[in-house]
């Protein structure tokens, strides 16, 4: 399983099909850099240097994420995604789609593909198919469904995407490309599963 992330992680883009970003803010979706608990130091933690305001907290939130101290930068968006009152602009959703990641580093892979595909669901009636986080969060959905071993039910997420992203951006697009290296891969896995 852990291979297959990380041949996958490879396939796709190094920096996501976009960023949303204000000055304020850091980018909404980041580069599949998967966390692992390994990443989360066993030592006394370093104290993270405090931030002022909202843009402060969730800046703080991302130092200890990038530090790989998941578990301490999931609470903090825990706190932060609860106290913003508008769940859905920017600073919420940013807390919420990186909270599901630090699930995902301590092995609640179930749980991180639940918190993907919840947003998902609320954001792509709204936003549509061609939003730039729609899409990223449809590409974490079928990495998650990877990690679980629901291969079919990966494929079928990656040949959805795969086909609004050739609508949308055409054949040649990198994100096209790599999207559908990731699945002729799979297919291949499936296939051999299958004869197997």
């Amino acid at each position: 399983m852990g291979e297959v992330l990380k041949r996958l992680a490879e396939l796709l883009p190094p920096s996501g099909f976009g960023h949303v970003e204000t000055p304020d803010f850091p980018p909404l979706i980041e580069p599949v850099r998967p966390l692992t608990p390994e990443t989360v130091p066993i030592a006394e933690p370093q104290p993270i240097v405090p931030w002022d305001g909202v843009a402060g907290k969730v800046r703080a939130a991302d130092d200890l994420y990038d530090a790989g101290r998941a578990w301490e930068a999931f609470a903090q968006y825990e706190v932060l995604a609860l106290e913003l009152t508008h769940g859905l602009d920017q600073p919420a959703l940013h807390c919420r789609i990186r909270a599901a990641p630090c699930l995902a580093a301590r092995g609640e892979n179930e749980v991180a593909l639940k918190r993907f595909r919840d947003l998902r669901n609320v954001l792509q009636p709204v936003r549509g198919d061609s939003d730039s986080v729609v899409l990223e969060l449809r590409r974490h959905v079928a990495l998650q469904l990877l990690a679980v071993e629901r291969l079919d039910e990966a494929a079928a997420e990656l040949s959805s995407l795969y086909d609004d992203l050739m609508r949308i951006h055409g054949d040649g697009a990198a994100a096209t490309v790599e999207v559908r290296n990731a699945l002729i891969t799979l297919r291949r896995r499936l296939r051999g599963r299958r004869r197997g």
